[in-house]
């Protein structure tokens, strides 16, 4: 728990204004001890076990180090070429960590208005750039290591982000500032959150899906590295870490572009073109034959997510007017495709040079198809639901009146 310093009265805000300075070293400390303990414990832990490891044990904190530096996408640089990849489920909790460090301080120092927020997660981000600049230094190992300014620099804006969004989403007057926004884009908005959920949710069930099917090419993958009970425990867990970076190569693979396991290779629904992959468990769900007829019908996902989102943009926007809804159902797909081109790109990287140079989507691809495909979609059921569906309604009067669908209130 924080010091006295951060905690809050019981609504929400600070019984006096702390240092601004002070308060961001508590929150951004606390919040890189809640990432990085566990990292530490868990490559400590691998370290006793394994009992034909010459390693010191300060080389093990300086790969639960480097992982930390991984996670924010630093590259780390090897004998040949380099490994960014990130481990996307460290990443989202560390993002959210960083988040509520800046809800924390936001209330601590009173922070009103977007100047002040902005303080915030600037004093975060400095903060954050000295710790990457440490674990850049002290993470060196003779085969890997991170050029200590770009580690500062990833980190400072990484921390700069998340720290101005946790101030405004957790801060009273941070909310009340968003309110302020206009009714028709924050709609949009909000049906584009709920395509892109949609989609993720659609290529979540598919990844489970291919596992299952490829069940016994995991286990023996898996069993290939003859780990012992400790080892094979930390490559679950390892798989677990990158099992959201495989949810999304899914999604790219849905949406049509696809992804690569290697450089001059693709897997999509319609082309599939490599020899051989990595060793590693979660690579044996990967289609090894281009899609059949109905594999290939997934790739209405996103028009269909679409068709969901523009409806319920008319349902928001009653009142408004054709030429506003239409262009607000064609936003919805270009911020759509803006957010999953933004992960594809955070769900590809290399691991080193050569043939290890190019792994996961081509995100501005992804992007791109995503868009229009959920902006034809969006559209039409924007179309479907301001203009079809009252005039199918009126051709059934009776139980499905629209009258019938009112409320009904009772003294």
């Amino acid at each position: 728990m924080p010091p006295d310093i951060l905690r809050a009265t019981a609504d929400g805000e600070p019984e006096a204004a702390a240092s601004l300075p002070v308060a961001a070293l508590i929150a951004t400390g606390w919040a890189v001890l809640a990432v990085l303990a566990p990292l530490l414990s868990l490559s400590l832990l691998a370290w006793v076990a394994d009992s034909r490891s010459t390693a010191p044990a300060p080389d093990a904190v300086r790969l639960a180090l480097d992982f930390w530096l991984a996670a924010h996408g630093v590259p780390l640089l090897l004998e040949q070429g380099s490994f960014r990849f990130l481990p996307l489920l460290v990443t989202a909790f560390m993002c959210w960590q960083l988040g509520r460090a800046g809800a924390t301080t936001a209330r601590a120092v009173q922070a009103n208005g977007v100047a002040a927020f902005v303080r915030v997660g600037t004093a975060i981000g400095v903060w954050y750039a000295a710790a990457g600049a440490a674990a850049a230094v002290w993470g060196q190992l003779p085969s890997v290591h991170a050029t200590p300014w770009v580690a500062t620099a990833v980190f400072a804006a990484v921390a700069l982000v998340c720290g101005v969004v946790g101030a405004v989403l957790g801060t009273a007057s941070g909310r009340e500032l968003l309110g302020r926004v206009p009714a028709l884009i924050a709609d949009v908005f909000r049906a584009s959150a709920s395509v892109v959920i949609l989609i993720a949710a659609a290529a979540a069930l598919l990844t489970v899906i291919m596992l299952a099917v490829s069940a016994r090419g995991v286990i023996d993958t898996l069993s290939g590295y003859s780990l012992g009970v400790i080892g094979g425990m930390g490559m679950l867990l390892l798989c677990l870490i990158y099992l959201p970076t495989m949810m999304l190569w899914t999604a790219a693979y849905v949406v049509g572009p696809g992804f690569a396991v290697g450089a001059g290779t693709l897997v999509s629904i319609h082309r599939v073109e490599f020899s051989s992959l990595p060793a590693f468990p979660l690579l044996a769900a990967v289609p090894t034959t281009p899609g059949s007829v109905t594999v290939q019908l997934l790739m209405a996902i996103p028009a269909i997510a679409g068709v969901f989102g523009g409806a319920q943009l008319s349902r928001k926007q009653r009142q408004s007017s054709a030429r506003a809804l239409l262009l607000g159902a064609a936003l919805v797909g270009v911020l759509s495709g803006m957010v999953l081109g933004g992960v594809a790109f955070l769900a590809s990287g290399s691991l080193g040079d050569g043939r290890l140079a190019d792994f996961g989507p081509l995100a501005w691809q992804v992007a791109v198809v995503t868009a229009a495909s959920i902006a034809a979609g969006s559209v039409l059921g924007a179309v479907i639901h301001r203009w079809l569906v009252p005039r199918v309604l009126r051709l059934f009067p009776g139980p499905i009146d629209s009258k019938a669908a009112e409320p009904v209130h009772f003294p």
